[in-house]
């Protein structure tokens, strides 16, 4: 038992330095990224800078209400529920016509115990 207890504790160990390691290399890889991204971005905003003094205002749509987005969730769950029922239905059916055809093997060997 002693050996299982300290072959545990090193596989935990080798998995949590592991861990570590990977963990330290994707977040220095990440920062590098994101060095980059800050100075693209600023790049980006000093275009968009331009691009606005240039073109003309942008009528923006009305936001959706309550109302629209309750309606279009009901039905995204309405459309899934039929799904599943329909699904629900060809299953059961399925299972409904294959009772009658079950294999009996007593109903087969029936006629060879008749002949003897």
């Amino acid at each position: 038992m002693g050996g299982g207890f300290f072959r545990n504790l090193l596989a935990f160990l080798v998995a949590l330095v592991l861990t570590l390691g990977t963990v330290m290399v994707l977040s220095a890889a990440t920062q590098k990224k994101a060095d980059a991204a800050d100075r693209y971005s600023q790049q980006v905003r000093q275009e968009e800078t331009q691009v606005e003094e240039l073109s003309a205002p942008v009528q923006s749509r009305r936001p959706a209400s309550f109302l629209e987005a309750a309606g279009g969730f009901l039905l995204i769950i309405a459309v899934s529920g039929a799904g599943a029922m329909l699904l629900l239905r060809v299953v059961r059916k399925g299972r409904a016509s294959h009772k009658g055809q079950a294999y009996r093997p007593k109903k087969d060997m029936a006629h060879i115990v008749r002949r003897v």
